[in-house]
């Protein structure tokens, strides 16, 4: 099957939705405390009790707060069910090449990484870097393009640079100018074809493990739709240039003179996918 384009060979990705929070509620504290005999004074000190045994990797004792435990079980089975789902839904090429290996790496994800925050979206924000302190560096560079993805798709919309502004700035005045990335922008270098690799496994298949190649992919949004599109050495080291805030003619000053017309062929594409929100001239 093949994949529809944009103009540049941008490839759009799959949206997700919004997920619930991961967070125990005071609905199931009050339906766990069927059978409680004592518990702590106040409500903050009860949520934090109940928060505590739902997320604990063992269940209370069955003494006490709680005579009967069991009751737990449905919210702590819940909780990690939720935790494992989001992971299955936004690293599924990670999954794919993990194989056998995935329940056992969530495992120890949960284990080590407890959610920070009280939604869903925001979970598998440490699994790149988790999975690089592992020695996992080809799935934590898989880890990486999809997680890039995900925080484009949740990165507030902000009004996009257009040509027409570009305009205003005078001639000579073009070398200090300085772009600010779009929220809706990431960038992803990796030593593997994580891009096709990921085109791939969307696409149903399971191909085996390659051998080096080096990608460098820019992940973006335009308008609810994602995509993805791999870029060349030249146009990655000018957009990354551009990106942590150096000046364009700083970004072009190691560009040869002959592929000059294919990076300014490359910027205005940029600017009308919308790849940055603002301009300024000067320091």
């Amino acid at each position: 099957m093949t994949l529809p384009q944009d103009q540049a060979g941008g490839r759009p990705d799959a949206l997700r939705t919004e997920r619930a929070s991961a967070t125990p509620t005071a609905r199931g504290l009050l339906r766990a405390q069927r059978g409680a005999t004592t518990l702590p004074t106040g409500l903050k000190a009860q949520l934090t009790w109940f928060q505590a045994a739902v997320t604990a990797p063992r269940p209370p004792p069955a003494t006490g707060a709680l005579h009967r435990p069991e009751l737990l079980e449905v919210y702590r089975y819940a909780y990690r069910a939720r935790l494992e789902e989001a992971l299955d839904d936004d690293f599924e090429a990670v999954r794919v090449f993990a194989g056998s290996r995935w329940p056992s790496l969530v495992a120890a994800y949960l284990r080590d990484c407890p959610p920070a925050s009280a939604t869903l979206n925001d979970y598998g924000a440490r699994f790149p870097a988790w999975l690089r302190q592992r020695r996992q560096v080809f799935l934590a560079d898989l880890a990486a393009l999809e997680w890039a993805l995900v925080e484009v798709l949740h990165a507030p919309a902000a009004p996009a640079l257009d040509l027409p502004a570009l305009a205003k700035i005078p001639l000579e005045a073009w070398a200090e100018a300085r772009f600010t990335p779009a929220g809706t922008l990431r960038l992803v270098t990796s030593p593997w074809p994580i891009n096709d690799l990921l085109d791939a496994v969307r696409q149903g298949e399971v191909p085996p493990r390659p051998g080096r190649r080096a990608t460098a992919v820019v992940a973006y949004r335009r308008g609810f739709d994602l995509w993805r599109q791999a870029l060349t050495p030249t146009a990655h080291r000018v957009l990354a240039a551009l990106v942590s805030g150096q000046s364009l003619g700083q970004a072009l000053e190691p560009i040869p003179d002959t592929q000059a017309p294919d990076i300014l062929a490359c910027f205005q594409e940029w600017v009308g996918k919308g790849f940055f929100a603002g301009v300024r001239v000067g320091a």
